[in-house]
């Protein structure tokens, strides 16, 4: 849960809360490990998408601006 509330403070938002959900339903779920261990593994990957666009965005980002650069 710390890692995705650090997630939606610096970078990711919209992937930040899903993850924060995700978090949520593993931490009530204690008597059920089987879904708690789907839940968990659901807020994971959803950190991980969230770190895969936002270094998408950031090379986007720098192509852009080098693009720019040359041009002038």
């Amino acid at each position: 849960m710390v890692c995705a509330i650090l997630m939606t403070l610096c970078r990711d938002q919209i992937c930040g809360v899903l993850a924060i959900v995700f978090a949520a339903i593993t931490m009530s779920k204690e008597h059920e490990p089987m879904e708690q261990e789907c839940s968990l593994r659901y807020a994971w990957t959803t950190m991980g998408i969230g770190l895969a666009i936002t270094v998408v965005l950031v090379i986007l980002y720098f192509l852009f601006i080098g693009a720019m650069a040359s041009t002038y």
